[in-house]
């Protein structure tokens, strides 16, 4: 686990992050992918749960019960496109 992975698990441990039906723990937000995705799979890298996948080679699609809203994917898009939001 990376250095970026591991200090979010601890962040969310600490703020008392729920566990969701999938066993995953998330925090209050969610990744949210903007209309003018370019599906260049930067996000999928780097997300620790495997929560986002391009579908069609179109855009960006983040699964709500897999994606614990550690915002790594918001940080790493080139395009800017993706947010973090309140679920």
């Amino acid at each position: 686990m990376t250095g970026n992975k591991a200090s979010f698990l601890l962040r969310c441990v600490r703020k008392e992050c729920k566990e969701n039906k999938k066993g995953y723990f998330m925090s209050k937000y969610i990744a949210v992918v903007g209309k003018n995705c370019v599906a260049c799979g930067a996000c999928m890298k780097v997300c620790p749960r495997s929560a986002i996948e391009v579908k069609n080679g179109v855009k960006a699609v983040v699964d709500a019960d897999l994606c614990v809203g550690c915002g790594l994917c918001v940080k790493t898009c080139p395009a800017g496109i993706l947010e973090k939001k309140e679920r």
